[in-house]
């Protein structure tokens, strides 16, 4: 008997304990929101706590790559409206792609449901194959994953098209099928030996996703780093979008003065010129509009119809001026992308594809650069600011 109270007494002590540091971690976050908001880490895309906390009036700014390019600029949505009223959070880097910002939409939405969120499309994610194997489970969270199967406000039918190209996507790694198998049979079978390992190996898994995101957090010293990106304030308070545009056009300018296709000179010496001297395809072909990532796509918009959110889709194009040399039009794709948001009553596309040959839109061949900044940030300013 004494034993059992002694097991009892520390397992009671070890509860406690478990939520005592819960508690203490989400004040960390909390305390710390402004710097998480503007902080770029994979830990942190993966941890529904860390995502959700503070929720009142954010606005996630879903994107892949492109979220990587020109930081430190005082253009850079975070940087740019840091001291406003419009709450920003990003959440991506390359191969972040519509899938898995549908399991994160669905996840975050089971603690508290955005108004409104963003999501910028890149051509590049639309290739024949969609996501790659290779490359999806380096971007997978378990976390969102549970979370969006316990969100009851989405339907059985995103859910289990969700578990089936995570299935298919993750099928390379034992581990993960299995455990998703799991989560899988617990979602559609309700067998109590798989509920109770999804819900305690789920709350096991959030804590140490949000524990190992903090630690990260901490170790990057990402608050020292954010206080040092010296911001202009009266960039965005006295906000003149053409003489921005030239000013950022001007400096775009001095940095591409290696090749003619606006791509900034190190990306051109690393990446392009090797291409480049191969000679121009004279034959110019439409790339292909036959991707899973369509249907991605879709279920990207479903999730939001279902959870009565609105979605900005920002079609970003691709430097027109380089994949014209390389024989590949974008065309089709984006009138693809027209038919298919037109479809949703609570989709606003911002169609920026008339800007593909504009020089300096881009900083390379398909990242956002000096001019493109600007005309997202005014985007932003126009759809999301103060009516």
């Amino acid at each position: 008997m004494k034993k059992l109270i002694a097991i009892g007494i520390v397992f009671v002590l070890m509860i406690v304990t478990i939520f005592g540091y819960n508690s203490y971690l989400d004040k960390f976050v909390v305390e710390n929101e402004s710097d998480f908001n503007r902080y770029l880490s994979y830990d942190k895309f993966w941890s529904n706590d860390i995502l959700s906390k503070n929720q009142k009036d954010k606005i996630y700014l879903f994107g892949s790559s492109e979220l990587s390019s020109m930081t430190t600029d005082n253009y850079y949505p975070s940087n740019f409206f840091a001291n406003s009223n419009i709450n920003l959070e990003l959440v991506g880097g390359g191969y972040f792609q519509s899938l898995n910002h549908a399991i994160t939409l669905g996840s975050i939405s089971n603690v508290s449901t955005p108004k409104e969120v963003i999501l910028f499309l890149s051509p590049q994610w639309f290739q024949q194959g969609g996501v790659g194997k290779d490359a999806y489970p380096g971007r997978f969270s378990e976390d969102h994953l549970i979370n969006f199967l316990q969100n009851n406000n989405i339907s059985k039918e995103n859910k289990e098209y969700v578990l089936n190209r995570n299935l298919d996507l993750l099928s390379n790694s034992e581990t993960l099928t299995k455990r998703v198998n799991t989560y899988k049979r617990a979602y559609e079978t309700g067998n109590i030996f798989d509920v109770l390992y999804t819900n305690v190996y789920g709350k096991f898994n959030r804590l140490k996703q949000k524990y190992s995101s903090i630690q990260l957090f901490k170790k990057e010293k990402v608050k020292e780093t954010i206080e040092n990106i010296k911001i202009d304030e009266t960039v965005y308070n006295n906000f003149d979008f053409q003489k921005s545009l030239k000013i950022m056009g001007n400096i775009g300018e001095k940095e591409c003065t290696n090749n003619e296709f606006g791509v900034g000179n190190d990306y051109w010496n690393t990446y392009v010129n090797e291409i480049f001297k191969q000679g121009e395809v004279k034959v110019k072909q439409e790339v292909n509009t036959e991707s899973p990532e369509f249907e991605d796509l879709k279920l990207f918009l479903n999730v939001a119809k279902e959870l009565g959110i609105k979605a900005h889709i920002f079609l970003i194009p691709v430097n027109a001026y380089w994949y014209d040399y390389i024989g590949e039009k974008f065309n089709n794709y984006y009138v693809k992308i027209k038919e298919i948001t037109n479809n949703y009553g609570n989709v606003n596309l911002i169609d920026f594809s008339s800007y593909q040959y504009e020089k300096y839109f881009f900083k390379d061949i398909m990242h956002l650069g000096w001019k493109g900044w600007v005309r997202v940030d005014e985007a932003i300013l126009n759809e999301l600011g103060e009516k």
